[in-house]
């Protein structure tokens, strides 16, 4: 049959894990806060060009007239 797992193995890597739980809070926090500012940028960026070919309209009208 199989090899026989040693438990003892993975009794002792679950013991080192002792990690910080605000560690992957701030991490989620950031991340949130940079997808936030990005979105924001995004929504600049889309309205400055929304807003561009309506100015290229109007300007076209004045020099027709």
């Amino acid at each position: 049959m199989g090899q026989n797992v040693n438990s003892k193995m993975f009794k002792s890597s679950q013991q080192k894990k002792n990690v910080n739980p605000i560690i992957p809070l701030v991490f989620v926090v950031v991340l949130a806060l940079i997808l936030i500012a990005l979105q924001y940028f995004i929504m600049d960026f889309n309205a400055e060009l929304m807003s561009e070919p309506q100015q290229t309209e109007q300007n076209t009208e004045q020099q027709a007239e």
